[in-house]
């Protein structure tokens, strides 16, 4: 069996779909996670409203909302001004208008946009998310509005999580 690639959240291609990050704890997954947000809405016009990111405990949540704020903060910051030694790579990348087709000012909109709208952003845990649409799609479902997630079954949750992904 071949070793894991690394995972360059800088430069690796953006496709549709599903991105699933597995490390262990430190392994750098809120760094990625808030890198793949900004390229989303920076090189690929994602409205923050329409980028689903889940993470597993609240704390995750709070924290991972908290950097991917700051980072588009940062980002719009960087992007107005020239390029400096030791930058970050995916501040590097939104300069280069050749390689992701879009216009370093398209992209300082675009991030610009997504600083203001940022509260509609989805960031979330797996539970809050299945919460929230089981409550917004209560008449489809057959629910109860007020209806709430068994808290005590998360391990099984947890294994139908891997189990799905793997």
């Amino acid at each position: 069996m071949s070793e894991p690639k690394a995972f360059d959240c800088s430069n690796e291609p953006l496709t549709q779909g599903v991105t699933l990050l597995e490390a262990s704890a430190g392994t750098g997954k809120t760094y990625a996670l808030a890198r793949i947000f900004l390229r989303l809405v920076a090189e690929e016009g994602v409205e923050v409203a329409k980028i689903l990111t889940v993470t597993f405990t609240t704390a995750a949540t709070e924290e991972l909302r908290g950097r991917i704020r700051s980072l588009l903060v940062e980002a719009h910051e960087i992007l107005l001004e020239e390029p400096k030694p030791g930058e970050d790579p995916a501040f590097l990348r939104l300069r280069k208008e050749e390689e992701i087709g879009v216009s370093k000012e398209d992209c300082i909109r675009r991030i610009k946009l997504a600083i203001t709208c940022f509260d509609e952003a989805i960031i979330s845990t797996i539970h809050g998310f299945c919460s929230r649409v089981l409550s917004e799609n209560a008449l489809e479902t057959d629910s109860l509005f007020e209806a709430e997630l068994d808290k005590a079954a998360d391990e099984m949750a947890m294994e139908g999580v891997r189990e799905y992904w793997r």
